[in-house]
């Protein structure tokens, strides 16, 4: 639904919803813009037994688990981290 906005108005949906969100982290606060951030973040639905990461896969995204649970799991001996 934010897709389909003209964007202007997408820019500041983002900032208003995500901004406020990385805003209330002092991690981002005092290392970011947070404004800047705010429009380049993605959400991403991931289903029971999908992967957000495999092991050997190049990590140039950042996650944040709004709800529910994850399982870290290293491939070569199955062990739940």
């Amino acid at each position: 639904m934010i897709d389909s906005l003209e964007d202007n108005l997408k820019s500041e949906v983002l900032k208003n919803i995500y901004g406020k969100i990385l805003s209330s982290k002092k991690l981002f606060k005092l290392n970011f813009n947070v404004e800047n951030l705010a429009i380049i973040v993605k959400e991403k639905t991931v289903g029971v037994h999908e992967y957000v990461y495999k092991e050997g896969d190049l990590g140039d995204n950042i996650f944040f688990l709004l709800r529910g649970s994850l399982e870290i799991v290293k491939s070569q001996t199955n062990t739940i981290l």
